[in-house]
């Protein structure tokens, strides 16, 4: 039932936003049924890459941002508890790294 409800809100959606188009003359478009129809679909294509997006960029943030971030904080902690100097700023480990691919 909440599926053929948000249905029918894109449907009433879509005859809006054709309407809107139409009365500011932003592009020449007829009321009909089939441009209601591409304007219906697109709305349900866009509704499906925002729900992909979101999942996507969760993953995103996990990956990118707390995962780094729970790395960082084991090795502060690590260097802190053995006593070593946490070396912040050596990046031989990246020109080596870049040194491989040229």
């Amino acid at each position: 039932m909440k599926y053929i409800l948000q249905l029918i809100l894109y449907a009433v959606l879509a005859v809006i936003i054709v309407v809107l188009i139409q009365y500011y003359e932003l592009y020449p478009i007829e009321l009909n049924a089939l441009n209601v129809l591409y304007v219906f679909i697109a709305l349900l294509v866009l509704r499906l890459l925002f729900y992909i997006f979101t999942k996507v960029f969760k993953l995103f943030v996990f990956l990118f941002v707390f995962l780094p971030l729970v790395g960082l904080l084991v090795y502060v902690g690590y260097m802190y508890f053995t006593g070593q100097e946490i070396n912040w700023l050596n990046l031989d480990w990246l020109y080596s790294g870049i040194r491989f691919f040229l």
